[in-house]
């Protein structure tokens, strides 16, 4: 079953909605919560709402922290404008960067000044003060490239069942 939050409204309702993902920073004692396209921050004792990071025009669709330095520091990605905004989750919050991406990441991971970014065809480490490419490798084929498929013995080259250790070739060896 899905994990749903109950956020309260300024006229009192509550609305139930579908959690996306959660991540708790228990030294600045705050959750940031991303909900149906909203990122919120909430405070980590009574879930009370601290701040909203975006609009339902600005709607995420990932988001990670990073907790390294005096100020926790928040990525969006944002599908909608094709770029990646930066928070820091300071009093008031501020939005210090904007990076421009062309294929919006399904998952994002922040580790020291390394922002890494996995696509369906890549994933792409950038900086995460200039967003220059640091890295990149990508999984899908080029467009004139031949790639052979191979569809059930592949598990044979992990959990051989013949021809290990021998002179004969699995079906799998000519791919």
């Amino acid at each position: 079953e899905p994990c749903c939050i109950s956020l309260s409204h300024s006229k009192g309702s509550r609305v139930n909605r579908r959690v996306a993902s959660v991540q708790v920073l228990r030294v600045f004692n705050c959750v940031v919560c991303l909900c149906e396209g909203l990122a919120t921050v909430h405070d980590l004792e009574t879930l009370e709402l601290r701040c909203s990071l975006n609009n339902s025009a600005t709607k995420a669709d990932a988001f990670c922290c990073n907790v390294e330095g005096t100020l926790p520091r928040v990525l969006l990605s944002v599908a909608t404008q094709g770029s990646l905004l930066l928070y820091r989750l300071a009093n008031p919050v501020q939005l210090y960067h904007e990076l421009a991406v062309a294929v919006p990441p399904a998952q994002l991971a922040w580790n020291g000044p390394h922002i890494s970014l996995l696509t369906s065809s890549s994933i792409v480490v950038i900086d995460d003060a200039t967003g220059e490419v640091q890295l990149e490798c990508n999984f899908a084929p080029s467009p004139g490239r031949k790639v052979a498929v191979c569809h059930s013995l592949e598990y044979q080259r992990w959990m051989p069942l013949r021809g290990w250790g021998s002179s004969n070739l699995l079906p799998t060896d000519s791919c």
